[in-house]
């Protein structure tokens, strides 16, 4: 299983925010072939993409990147805004539900923070969720994110990763491998 990420396109982000329009907590559901025609050359939607979260992300942030698996899109992978005063970048994911359990956020979330961290204006990566999405915190705690005393909102959890002091971008898979392991 061969994943990457590619920087969505801006037709689609364009796309996205008039479909969402000025209501982001009732996304309307799309087909994935609605938008296939926005998607890069030679992509195709992935089974189960997009569900509605997706085009609220899409539509929330111009720098998301999709999340490719053989040719198909996903899920997404993005900054959430910019980095902060202190230099914290928040990030937001999402896969389509027939890829989860796979590897697949893994590598998604690890290739995202490595292009972040490219970046010396992000000293540390910080991602949010639900406490019940048990998934996500140990997606994010194989990466070696660390969890935070208190989360910003109750009933959440809050993990950030830190640039380490020598310099390496402390992510976990080489940029060869496409295939995660344990993950």
């Amino acid at each position: 299983m061969h994943v990457t990420v590619v920087h969505q396109p801006p037709a689609l982000f364009e796309r996205a925010v008039a479909l969402v329009g000025g209501d982001p907590a009732h996304p309307p559901s799309v087909t994935g072939s609605s938008l296939a025609e926005l998607l890069p050359d030679g992509l195709v939607p992935g089974r189960g993409w997009p569900q509605p979260d997706d085009l609220v992300g899409i539509a929330t942030s111009p720098g998301n990147l999709l999340v490719v698996v053989d040719g198909a899109v996903v899920g997404g992978v993005g900054p959430i805004g910019g980095p902060d005063a202190d230099g914290v970048q928040e990030i937001g994911y999402g896969i389509a539900p027939v890829y989860r359990g796979r590897g697949v956020g893994t590598r998604a979330v690890d290739l995202l923070c490595a292009q972040l961290f490219a970046d010396p204006a992000v000293r540390a990566i910080s991602a949010e969720m639900l406490e019940a999405n048990a998934r996500s915190w140990l997606l994010v705690e194989r990466l070696g994110f660390c969890r935070e005393a208190r989360p910003e909102r109750p009933g959440h959890r809050r993990y950030v990763l830190r640039r380490r002091a020598d310099g390496p971008v402390p992510t976990r898979f080489s940029a060869e491998s496409d295939h995660p392991s344990g993950g």
